[in-house]
């Protein structure tokens, strides 16, 4: 059977400050934060370097970054939001070619309206994707290439920034082995702005004194949207132990109590 060639994309959506996956690599971050007010313009660096030896290519374009609670977020560049930045943002160039070393300053600029409704605030994605594959492999008759894509986000805030409200809107504990529990958070953002967030659950025994806290990955809560969190409990002997979660947002403090039995 003739082999098939498949491209497979990954999309990378973390935040430390350098990235070495692949031979392009992002040097100052993949959150861009910004604050700003009606009729601004605002400018911002995307630092870039072929990490490699060879001449690489790279293509840099928009896509609207979508939430919706109980699900991942989804990058389009045909669905868009009413706090998108997309039409208000531009990059310097949407490809160049860097030679083996070299680095490179993607500038953007973004035209605020001179008047906009909704305070809070707005965002987007630049994806930045190399031009050649990063890697080959065959797998079942296929020949598939790798790519991997950088997603940065760039956010502005319009307007004072106000702590936005945070509740619990679903909390679910599920059993992954006989004496290991996950804790599945999916918290609110009721406000107008971004706002990251720390998840922690502290754990107590019978008598009420505390014997673990657990923390999961810190994440941004998009305003009026959800985010995921995902707390792994293990190594407790059998019996059932009270928990209370809570979300911090840098401003806030809010909690929820669960119950959590190990059989």
């Amino acid at each position: 059977m003739r082999n098939r060639r498949i491209a497979a994309y990954l999309v990378l959506f973390l935040f430390w400050s350098t990235q070495t996956f692949g031979t392009i690599v992002v040097l100052n971050g993949l959150t861009h934060q910004h604050t700003g007010s009606d009729g601004s313009i605002i400018t911002g660096k995307i630092k870039l370097k072929n990490d490699g030896v060879k001449l690489e290519k790279f293509v840099a374009y928009k896509q609207d970054m979508l939430f919706s609670c109980g699900k991942n977020e989804v990058f389009s560049s045909t669905e868009t939001h009413d706090r998108s930045l997309k039409n208000w943002l531009k990059t310097s160039i949407d490809e160049k070619n860097l030679v083996g070393g070299e680095e490179y300053d993607l500038s953007y600029t973004i035209n605020v309206p001179r008047q906009v409704d909704k305070k809070g605030t707005y965002w987007v994605v630049i994806m930045i994707e190399p031009g050649d594959p990063v890697s080959t492999s065959e797998k079942n008759g296929l020949n598939i290439a790798s790519k991997v894509r950088y997603a940065i986000q760039i956010l502005v805030d319009l307007g004072s920034f106000e702590a936005p409200k945070m509740t619990f809107e679903d909390i679910n504990l599920k059993k992954t082995q006989i004496s290991s529990r996950l804790v599945e958070v999916q918290l609110k953002n009721e406000g107008q702005f971004v706002v990251r967030t720390k998840m922690q659950l502290e754990i107590y025994d019978a008598k009420g004194q505390k014997i673990k806290t657990l923390d999961a990955n810190p994440r941004r809560v998009f305003p009026e949207k959800c985010s995921n969190f995902e707390i792994e409990v293990s190594d407790l002997p059998k019996g059932k132990y009270d928990g209370v979660l809570v979300a911090d947002n840098g401003k806030n403090l809010i909690g929820s109590n669960l119950t959590i039995e190990i059989e």
